[in-house]
């Protein structure tokens, strides 16, 4: 008796979407929705990075701010802001989080060659929230691991670079903006 070949492993598929004018991506198969940004509430004593919550069908949904966590301006909320709803495990339990973005980009497959080992510098976010680095009609696209962002957001970690100097005008964090002298 022969032995019986095991089907194809799926391929891999990504849902980009635009934060600060650079593109992101998710497992799709992390992913359960995009949806319009509505109303979000804002909950007293929430860390910074989360925005508030939203309801989307009578659950309350966490919506974080990408952008703030990689120590970009907030997300402005505007007509095409989007939230990738996704399914996480935090706090050990099952959850649905939202993630912010500018705009919501295509779903892709990448084929063999594409990815590539995040860089160790150079990015807003910490390498180790990074799952890759895909090539993608001449330009780049940060597949961000939902895993890891989910545990350091958990530990109530900041997964952006704590070593970004400030923009010009922009106060260090921890520090009151400077006034006249």
């Amino acid at each position: 008796m022969g032995a019986v070949a095991e089907p194809a492993a799926a391929a891999r598929q990504l849902l980009t979407f635009f934060i600060a004018g650079e593109e992101y991506a998710f497992d799709i198969r992390e992913v359960r929705e995009i949806v319009a940004c509505g109303h979000l509430t804002h909950v007293p004593n929430m860390p910074a990075a989360v925005r508030g919550v939203m309801n989307l069908r009578g659950s309350v949904v966490p919506v974080v701010d990408l952008a703030g966590l990689f120590g970009l301006a907030v997300t402005p909320l505007l007509r095409r802001t989007c939230v990738v709803i996704v399914s996480a495990r935090l706090a050990g339990e099952a959850t649905r989080l939202g993630f912010l973005g500018d705009a919501v980009g295509e779903v892709f497959e990448p084929v063999a060659g594409e990815i590539e080992r995040p860089p160790e510098f150079g990015t807003r976010a910490r390498p180790e929230t990074l799952g890759g680095i895909a090539r993608r009609q001449g330009r780049f696209v940060l597949i961000l691991s939902l895993e890891a962002l989910v545990a350091q957001l958990d530990a109530g970690e900041s997964p952006s670079r704590s070593d970004r100097a400030p923009a010009p005008g922009e106060a260090a964090q921890g520090t009151a903006p400077a006034g006249p002298p």
